[in-house]
């Protein structure tokens, strides 16, 4: 966690280890340390090129003597790379090794949820799997390489059938283009179901068949379009929908249409309230 400046004594009273990523935090952190006789450590993070937030290749190798005195405070080396396929990678990890040579036996860590999947060269001392853990895509040109960890399911609470140009209340900028059979499933914004531009690119499974999202959620509505389904009697009244799950997480960027259940993407967070939905 990055330390702000005269937020020091919160860290120790919990006895965290801040991450340092310039030299004005690193004073203010070795002033608090030695004012307090905190023995704690610190992590300092270098930008390796990627041009974040971090300590600079020359300001890190300057600190790198005093990782050579008794008490020296630094518990880790850390960085992070710019996406997996990208050019600079190996020159990034090529400055790392060096930087770690100059600091010691001090453990050293480059790679997020990311970068574990660059490969072994990346993986220094310790990795940083943050967001995959919770089964989120860490490659996001990739298929998902991360098992899901959590299942959402909504109910069907409605059937409709619209005509081509009519639309859908609360539902701005979605009108059937075609004649079209929706299911409403009992989950909305509410529960933190996104409503962004990219809701279109979500889907669900009805009945073992991917279908689209219809535009927007309201509140505690979600609109599903079920016209391409093969068996019509697949999506009836109280059957539950996969909206994240072993088959599919969100959003998904495949086709729009119904199909054969395929290989998640990514995911997106949901916070259970209390409708009528499952989240295992």
């Amino acid at each position: 966690m990055r330390v702000r400046i005269g937020a020091e004594p919160a860290f120790a009273a919990i006895n965290a280890r801040p991450v340092i990523n310039s030299s004005i935090e690193l004073a203010a952190w070795d002033d608090f340390v030695r004012s307090h006789q905190w023995t704690g450590g610190c992590a300092l993070n270098v930008d390796t090129g990627s041009s974040r937030l971090g300590l600079s290749i020359e300001e890190a190798t300057a600190l790198a003597p005093r990782s050579h005195s008794l008490g020296h405070g630094i518990t880790l080396l850390m960085s992070r790379l710019d996406k997996p396929a990208h050019s600079q990678n190996d020159r990034q990890i090529s400055l790392f090794y060096d930087l770690r040579r100059l600091f010691g036996g001090i453990p050293a860590s480059v790679a997020n949820s990311s970068d574990i999947f660059f490969g072994a060269k990346a993986h220094f001392d310790l990795v940083r799997a943050g967001a995959a853990l919770y089964g989120i895509n860490p490659m996001p040109d990739a298929v998902n390489p991360m098992l899901p960890v959590v299942e959402l399911r909504a109910r069907i609470v409605q059937l409709l059938s619209l005509a081509p140009g009519e639309t859908i209340a609360d539902n701005f900028g979605w009108t059937a283009k075609r004649r079209t059979r929706l299911a409403l499933v009992s989950i909305g914004y509410a529960d933190s179901y996104p409503r962004s531009e990219s809701i279109s690119k979500q889907q669900a499974i009805v009945g073992d068949h991917r279908c689209p999202v219809a535009g927007r959620p309201s509140m505690d509505l979600l609109p599903i379009d079920i016209t391409d389904l093969s068996d019509p009697t697949a999506a009836r009244l109280g059957q539950m929908v996969t909206l994240i799950g072993s088959e599919i997480t969100q959003p998904n960027r495949a086709g729009a249409k119904c199909s054969a259940t395929s290989a998640p993407a990514s995911t997106v967070s949901i916070m259970p309230s209390d409708n009528q939905f499952l989240c295992q």
